[in-house]
């Protein structure tokens, strides 16, 4: 509101990618936001990030979203709801996701917006587990699910209506949103956008200060506006403090720290019907290697972020850090969860020393997929 540049990141999956979208440029709900802020704030000079990556949720994110984003942002908006599964682990790392974002240097502002999936088991999704936490750190959530969803209940067709075309069918994609759905999303954050700025001008009409008569039994404004020293999902104590995590990331999907190999074997990139946005390390024999260098922090953790699917033929991989091969994680590509292939991070170890090290992988002769399939697909690596 006072003409200052303003700077915005986004962190999302194929939705936010545009999944389905004739028109991204102008059709996808992060164009429509900034025109429409753009007109709100027209002193103001905008830049808008959209760090989006298919298939990719909080547990990536957690530790990645450095990759994706810039650490300058004024605003981050996550939409992640769809993308993570109803499972508490994602839980968690969408708590250090948010945490690190918090604890960015401009202290952005984080706001969370909900998409609607009806393509899954429930209609509820792991975004459901998300918001608890985003309450916790008094993170709106803007939900288009909670719009849309009761409509659609009474008028079935809608359910085309909001939703794109699945490739090559005349059959719904009740994952994906179309241009309309993108629109609502635009849409609810442009009208919260609005009353938030009716906010700051009813305060300057009256600007009287709040004035604590608790004898400091109430928190103020200076510790509301604080990360917590302690997680949501972590042991009440008195004295313990989570520090920030200064992540290390290496992935195939930005360009500012890009997965290089330290040594490799049978391994090469490669992009899923060529598409540019979701390229992999990619190898299909077993006895396949590759190397990395990695930095651990005070967590003392390395994972990978690997694609999992039933249908793809994916195999196992044995991974490990330095030469404690025998103390590795056997990774497997195959999962048997229907109509869903997903990026997901598997832990190789949570006992690292703090330092460098070295991460080797290997494709395994054994494999989960009832195929008999090893192909395996590498997305990133990371330590914190």
């Amino acid at each position: 509101m006072a003409g200052k540049p303003t700077k915005i990141g986004i962190l999302g999956g194929s939705v936010t990618k545009g999944h389905g979208l004739r028109r991204n440029q102008v059709e996808n709900w992060t164009a429509r936001f900034l025109e429409a802020w753009k007109a709100l704030f027209p002193n103001s000079q905008t830049v808008l990030i959209n760090g989006a990556v298919p298939a990719t949720g909080s547990d990536y994110y957690s530790v990645c979203f450095g990759e994706h984003i810039d650490n300058d942002v004024d605003l981050v908006i996550v939409e992640l709801m769809i993308n993570d599964q109803r499972l508490e682990r994602n839980a968690q790392a969408y708590e250090w996701l948010l945490r690190g974002l918090l604890e960015l240097p401009k202290k952005p502002a984080v706001l969370n917006i909900h998409t609607i999936g009806l393509s899954f088991e429930f209609i509820s999704t792991g975004g459901d587990f998300h918001t608890p936490i985003a309450e916790y750190y008094d993170s709106p959530v803007i939900s288009v699910r909670n719009v849309l969803a009761h409509h659609i209940y009474k008028h079935s067709k809608l359910d085309e209506y909001y939703f794109g075309r699945l490739p090559d069918s005349d059959k719904p994609d009740w994952r994906h949103v179309n241009e309309k759905g993108h629109k609502v999303m635009a849409d609810l954050l442009t009208a919260y956008t609005q009353r938030q700025i009716c906010a700051v001008e009813r305060a300057k009409a009256d600007p009287r200060s709040w004035t604590d008569k608790s004898a400091g039994t109430l928190p103020g404004k200076d510790i509301l506006e604080q990360v917590p020293r302690l997680r949501l999902l972590q042991k009440y104590d008195r004295t313990s403090v989570t520090g920030p995590v200064k992540p290390f990331c290496r992935s195939t999907r930005t360009k500012k720290h890009r997965l290089t190999p330290l040594e490799t074997k049978g391994w090469a990139t490669w992009t899923y019907k060529g598409r540019a946005e979701k390229p992999y390390l990619r190898a299909t024999e077993p006895g396949a290697s590759i190397k990395f260098n990695v930095e651990v922090g005070i967590i003392n953790r390395v994972r990978i972020t690997y694609l999992r699917s039933k249908t793809f033929g994916l195999g196992d991989v044995w991974c490990w850090v330095d030469d404690n091969k025998k103390e590795g994680q056997r990774l497997p590509g195959y999962w048997n969860v229907d109509h869903i292939n997903a990026a997901v991070v598997g832990t190789v170890s949570d006992k690292v020393p703090a330092g460098k090290h070295v991460l080797t992988c290997e494709i395994m002769e054994e494999t989960t997929d009832p195929g008999g399939g090893h192909e395996f697909r590498l997305v990133a690596i990371d330590a914190s």
